[in-house]
């Protein structure tokens, strides 16, 4: 399996800004966008921080590289407010042997 880990790295500027109706439109246009472009067999939670994570099942580093661009690319051309993204990719066991290694602090920024 996959594991993608999303940060929204200008959440706390987007908290200060918007008001609850923009805020929950938003989770709304998140939702309908991760929603549509992963699989049913696969899994969307979030961490106590607030970062998405995404499970593929199934998945190599190549497809879920292309399930994060697709995110990525739809939340760019469909959300009406801009979100700025840090992201992480773990494939189990190919490249992780421990939790640590799988959910560590090490992310990429999305530009």
């Amino acid at each position: 399996f996959s594991l993608i880990r999303l940060a929204i790295t200008n959440a706390p500027d987007l908290e200060a800004s918007l008001g609850l109706k923009a805020k929950m439109e938003l989770v709304r246009e998140l939702e309908t966008i991760l929603g549509t472009n992963i699989r049913e067999t696969d899994m969307i939670s979030f961490t106590p921080e607030g970062d998405i994570v995404m499970l593929l099942l199934d998945c190599d580093r190549a497809r879920a590289e292309l399930v994060l661009g697709r995110v990525v690319a739809k939340s760019q051309e469909i959300l009406a407010t801009p979100l700025a993204y840090k992201h992480q990719i773990a494939c189990v066991p190919d490249q992780v042997k421990d939790y640590e290694a799988l959910l560590g602090p090490q992310m990429l920024v999305d530009e």
